[in-house]
């Protein structure tokens, strides 16, 4: 059980690591993550695990007319105090496209599809291995506080009982 929600917490988090129109045109544009904001937030709130996660790629378009894709490759390394641990099976990657809309201060991406490929090797505290396909990523709709300014972008995620957002900055690529 501890190895689904291990493998749920690697892909939700990885998607913060965004239905009509765009209210605010900063944001249109592509942008390249910068870091890593998912690992230093979960390195920071998911005490006695510890992560490593190395981010091949993190983009978000976000166009004009409220559609938006992102994409996600990366390989991650998690280990708990228990002697569990979960591991990618080489590149994994998820790729969701739906529609985005600002208002005020907040985004909101809804995904309208979503994908997940490749593989979590597991091990358990007695020593089991197992593989596993990588779970297809929560649908729901994903709200967050921004900031954008010329070609900065900084989200901001919250966590129900949690003090501190999950930060990612990016830079405009074009």
């Amino acid at each position: 059980m501890k190895h689904l929600a291990l493998s749920w917490i690697l892909t939700s988090c990885l998607l913060a690591s965004c239905s009509t129109r765009a209210a605010d045109t900063c944001l249109v544009g592509t942008w390249k993550a910068q870091g890593n904001g998912t690992a230093t937030w979960m390195a920071r709130h998911m005490h006695g695990m510890r992560f490593d996660m190395g981010m091949r790629e993190g983009e978000l378009h976000l166009l004009a007319d409220g559609r938006y894709e992102s994409r996600v490759r990366l390989d991650a390394k998690a280990s708990m105090d228990s002697g569990e641990s979960a591991a990618t099976h080489g590149l994994m990657s998820v790729r969701s496209r739906g529609r985005w809309r600002a208002q005020e201060d907040q985004l909101t991406l809804q995904p309208q599809s979503q994908r997940a490929r490749g593989a979590i090797d597991y091990v358990t505290q007695s020593g089991h291995r197992l593989t596993r396909p990588m779970p297809t990523p929560a649908s729901g709709a994903m709200h967050m506080r921004y900031t954008c300014r010329g070609d900065t972008l900084v989200t901001r995620k919250r966590f129900p009982g949690i003090a501190d957002p999950m930060i990612q900055r990016y830079a405009r690529v074009r």
